[in-house]
């Protein structure tokens, strides 16, 4: 269960917007600020869950006054819709799965709740659909027979970038590789970009001017599966139709950084002479500002009070605001706005007050270890302190392994079902977690060594 909370950028105010036992994800202002959109679970209201065919817990677009007040529905669609984003002021593009077939509508009829599993031929496709907000009017943008899972809309709402699946199976047997398109939504014509390479957007951020976008996407050199992998960054130009890499000077790639609001990669973000990113660096990542001059960028490294331990950020449009996701190993993560001034990130204020029920409890200590392991090479690990440690006395040490295989641990704070460290840390124990070779956010040498040469 997630809810919405409205953060001041200035004060120190926090409003809650949201209760309840539904999830609300994705929130977005409207282009004019004066509505906040978001995706939901929560019941429709009787009289539109009476018109519509929608079932329980599907997710729909819901809208409310950015001044406050009672949200309401945008969509009833029967399936729900998968993702969206602002076009314009009165249009909303959004992408949902067709209403079910008359296949479908008979399997119904049957009261047959089988599932068969990588049905392509019966599932339903995932199209784009464009919204108009003042009436709710739905109308078809395009009529693909694939999947659409990733949705990015340039900022002038001129061009959509989409990424389709063409198989069910892609995400573990990786034999038919997606396809991206690139679709003018004034004219619904619709192009294959990236034809005839192995780049797989896994985000997109458009620049500011919306004359083309730099795309995120995956590298590696096994000539099938991409499953051990670095982020190599990709610019796409619209009115030349042609993409070029985006030479960072660092060879880990760009980092996988998460917003939690609604799951995007935002580890790259557009300014006006360029874009800053947060660049893979072991246990932490390295944030950099990046200026392009012809086809060209130039790096300079980001600095400030917490440029080491900043896990995702949102830079805008005026191109010095910055909200961003601090934490280390053993404090817990808030969020808070910095001016970005060049490379100097000034004026950090702290906008959230997360997790209050953590403020009176004790907190292990942690820091970074280094050591020389398998093959003669530095390993890097997160080592947690039990509480009351007293130097010269022994302990246990709990090794705590990330998955993936290529995850990684780092220097963030993680308190979940999976990584319980400062509970371990209270029965008197050390916790070690290791970047073995074959984790993520390093170089693609150290992240390929786990499959010798086998996968």
């Amino acid at each position: 269960v997630s809810n919405l909370w409205l953060s001041s950028l200035t004060d120190d105010e926090q409003i809650q917007l949201t209760r309840g036992t539904a999830t609300h994800t994705r929130p977005r202002w409207s282009p004019d600020g004066k509505l906040i959109t978001f995706l939901s679970t929560r019941p429709l209201p009787a009289e539109a869950a009476g018109q519509s065919a929608a079932k329980p817990d599907t997710t729909q677009l819901w809208a409310m006054s950015s001044r406050g007040g009672e949200p309401w529905p945008l969509t009833t669609l029967e399936r729900g819709v998968k993702t969206y984003e602002w076009r314009s002021e009165e249009t909303i593009v959004i992408t949902a799965e067709e209403a079910p077939t008359l296949h479908e509508k008979k399997v119904q009829k049957r009261k047959d709740t089988s599932r068969v599993v990588e049905d392509e031929v019966h599932t339903p496709p995932v199209r784009l659909f464009q919204l108009i907000v003042e009436d709710g009017r739905i109308e078809r943008l395009t009529d693909n027979t694939d999947w659409i899972d990733l949705l990015s809309v340039s900022p002038d709402g001129r061009w959509a970038v989409t990424r389709h699946q063409r198989s069910l199976s892609f995400e573990y047997d990786n034999r038919v590789l997606p396809v991206t398109m690139l679709t003018d939504l004034e004219t619904s014509e619709q192009s294959i970009i990236f034809e005839g390479t192995r780049i797989i957007p896994q985000a997109v951020e458009w620049s500011l001017d919306s004359s083309g976008f730099y795309a995120v996407s995956p590298h590696t050199t096994h000539p099938k599966y991409i499953m051990a992998f670095i982020a190599l960054l990709y610019h796409y130009d619209v009115a030349g139709r042609n993409h070029r890499r985006v030479d960072l000077d660092w060879d880990a790639g760009v980092a996988l950084a998460f917003d939690p609001a609604g799951s995007d990669l935002v580890g790259v973000q557009a300014t006006g002479d360029g874009f800053i990113a947060l660049l893979a660096a072991g246990v932490r990542f390295k944030p950099a500002r990046y200026v392009r001059t012809g086809d060209q960028w130039s790096r300079a490294w980001i600095t400030g009070e917490h440029e080491r331990n900043i896990f995702g950020w949102n830079l805008a449009p005026d191109g010095s605001t910055v909200v961003y996701d601090h934490s280390t190993a053993s404090t817990p993560g808030q969020w808070f706005r910095g001016d970005l001034n060049g490379t100097d990130l000034e004026s950090a204020f702290r906008i959230t007050h997360l997790n209050p029920g953590f403020d009176d409890k004790p907190m292990p200590r942690s820091e970074m270890v280094t050591w020389i392991g398998a093959l003669d090479e530095k390993v890097d690990g997160v080592l947690h302190y039990p509480l009351g440690y007293r130097e010269g006395e022994r302990y246990p040490l709990m090794l705590m392994i990330h998955g993936g295989p290529t995850g990684f641990d780092m220097d963030r704070w993680e308190l979940h079902f999976a990584r319980y460290m400062p509970l371990l840390a209270q029965r008197g124990s050390f916790v070690l977690r290791v970047n073995y070779h074959g984790s993520g956010n390093y170089p693609l040498e150290w992240v390929e060594s786990i499959s010798n040469g086998l996968y």
